[in-house]
């Protein structure tokens, strides 16, 4: 018996005392995580919680900056709302401050006043003034008191406009019929539809200014800067555009009939479905015009002749 239990303990295997054999860590893969017993899908169940965590404070740290950035744009733009009323009030302050020194003036006789007398300076003087300190929306306001008002009528022009700033103001629909613009720095500006027959646009600057579908029936355009003008069925009957540089103007369907057009320059303009009967384009600059689809009768030609082409 004792033989025999020697036999089995000599051919007992041995258990290995190096750290490094397969036999001994076999087992003891997880030891070191404290999870030894654990299944993947249970050590996975442990690190589903505080990832979850963690996505729910990413996503809570998110809702958080967009609802500060939206409060932090929406109190900017409640500033900036302030804010323009703010100068929205001091222009109708000076508007009306402005107002109330013309009535004044006109009660003391403006109207009726010398041409030459002091009065008419200081009444042109403060209008300068005060338009320098308007937005556009103002200067369109001031410009149609001092037009009812009866003080830039071109038969009585009390104050004068010339170089006044009005750039890219918006006259749309406007009457401002026998005015005197002379000489106004207007580039920009719209008067689509305005009514202004018989007005004195002469030497104003009207680059790039809007006047399709305007009524401008004998006005006077001469010497006008209007490159690059929209005219596209302005009624410009009988107007004076002597002298007056249209190049690169848009005149497509504008009546022109007996209009004024000597020493004009048309350099690039469009004239399509123009009507220029009896209009005087004596000297006037057609080159890279196409005139072939205007109406032409009783024409006077930039060499004098006389075009008949379309007469019925």
């Amino acid at each position: 018996m004792a033989g025999h239990q020697n036999h089995r303990k000599l051919n007992a295997p041995l258990r290995s005392s190096n750290p490094e054999d397969p036999a001994r860590t076999a087992g003891q893969d997880w030891r070191w995580t404290g999870f030894r017993d654990k299944t993947l899908w249970n050590v996975l169940e442990l690190l589903i919680l505080p990832l979850s965590l963690l996505i729910g404070v990413w996503y809570l740290n998110a809702r958080v900056s967009q609802q500060q950035e939206q409060v932090v744009q929406r109190q900017a733009s409640e500033q900036r709302q302030i804010d323009q009323m703010a100068i929205d009030r001091a222009q109708q302050d000076t508007l009306d401050r402005y107002i109330d020194d013309m009535v004044v003036s006109i009660d003391n006789g403006l109207l009726t006043s010398p041409t030459n007398a002091q009065q008419r300076d200081l009444a042109r003087a403060r209008t300068l003034l005060t338009l320098r300190s308007l937005d556009n929306t103002y200067k369109a306001l001031l410009l149609q008191f001092v037009y009812e008002a009866g003080l830039i009528s071109e038969s009585n022009t009390v104050i004068s406009l010339s170089r006044a700033e009005l750039s890219g103001i918006n006259l749309n629909a406007t009457f401002l019929a026998q005015a005197n613009l002379r000489e106004t720095l207007l580039a920009d500006s719209e008067f689509l539809g305005a009514k202004l027959q018989g007005a004195n646009l002469s030497v104003a600057e009207l680059s790039r200014a809007g006047l399709s579908d305007s009524f401008l029936f004998e006005a006077n355009l001469s010497r006008a800067t209007l490159s690059n003008a929209k005219l596209q069925r302005a009624i410009l009957v009988r107007a004076n555009l002597s002298g007056a540089d249209l190049g690169g103007a848009d005149l497509s369907g504008a009546f022109l009939v007996r209009t004024n057009l000597r020493g004009a320059n048309l350099r690039g303009a469009n004239l399509r479905n123009a009507n220029l009967n009896e209009a005087n384009l004596n000297s006037a600059n057609l080159d890279g015009t196409d005139i072939s689809q205007a109406f032409l009768c009783n024409t006077i030609m930039p060499n004098g002749s006389v075009e008949n082409r379309d007469c019925p």
